[in-house]
């Protein structure tokens, strides 16, 4: 959310009126992503997961090299949304730097070290694991239908 401030005169007076705007979930994982390549993201991944689940529209995955690094993007990535007006809903792992996740609603950003995200392959998990598992149980739900 963001908000901006106009200046207009009536009848000999100053008036300031506060118009607050909401940016959408496409606009904040394009700025997820632009802030990752700033500060060298590494192989950083947008899942498009509206189909999978009701929490959230886009899912971004990126690596850095040291937790000083992941630490390093997440605060690129903050202080670029708050800039843009948007603040997460939740933030974990900050203080470690092994795994950050940032909860921006529609979307959620998942920044790891490389063995991290290596054990816990969230891209197969969320693309490759649950879409054909997902796709069966609603094949299934239209047959009994």
């Amino acid at each position: 959310m963001g908000v901006l401030y106009h200046l207009f005169e009536h009848r000999s007076e100053v008036f300031l009126l506060q118009e607050v705007y909401m940016i959408n979930e496409v606009a904040i994982k394009n700025a997820v992503v632009t802030s990752l390549e700033e500060v060298k993201g590494d192989d950083i991944r947008v899942l498009d997961i509206h189909e999978l689940s009701d929490m959230a529209t886009f899912m971004v995955i990126a690596s850095g090299n040291t937790d000083r690094h992941v630490r390093a993007m997440t605060r690129q990535v903050t202080d670029d949304l708050r800039d843009l007006g948007e603040r997460p809903l939740g933030t974990e792992g900050e203080t470690q730097g092994e795994w950050v996740l940032l909860d921006y609603g529609e979307v959620i950003v998942h920044l790891m070290q490389q063995q991290t995200r290596d054990f816990y392959d969230l891209e197969k998990l969320w693309d490759e694991d649950l879409r054909p598992m997902i796709e069966k149980q609603r094949q299934q739900t239209s047959a009994l239908t």
